[in-house]
């Protein structure tokens, strides 16, 4: 309901409320994943959670250079671009160890995988 996904999955059932498209999908999207054995699963997950993980890194750094005066509930007291570097670096090379591994151990199945899954 808050508009970030298409409006379609937001349809409600008539009689129950519940967003019977969305959960249409849902139930697809399990049953796919039941096709996999459970090493191919962890390997999507963790690519997933690594890549959110990193776009939520590069959001940091690109609205601290955008707007660095926007009212936050909490600062980082870093002022050079130096201290954001040796701050963030150890996130994001441990973010890209984890997902360069999952494709580096599982051979071309995993990145098959995430590649559907992101169609």
């Amino acid at each position: 309901d808050a508009g970030m996904l298409p409006s379609v999955l937001g349809r409600r059932h008539g009689r129950f409320g519940t967003p019977w498209v969305a959960i249409f999908v849902q139930v697809i999207m399990i049953s796919f994943f039941v096709s996999f054995d459970f090493s191919s699963i962890l390997v999507v997950d963790n690519c997933f959670s690594v890549s959110g993980t990193l776009l939520e890194l590069a959001a940091f750094l690109k609205l601290r250079a955008s707007r660095p005066d926007l009212p936050r509930p909490y600062r980082i007291p870093v002022r050079s671009l130096t201290g954001l570097v040796v701050l963030l670096a150890f996130p994001a090379a441990t973010g890209m160890l984890v997902l360069l591994s999952c494709f580096a151990t599982g051979g071309w199945l995993p990145l098959l995988n995430v590649v559907m899954l992101m169609c």
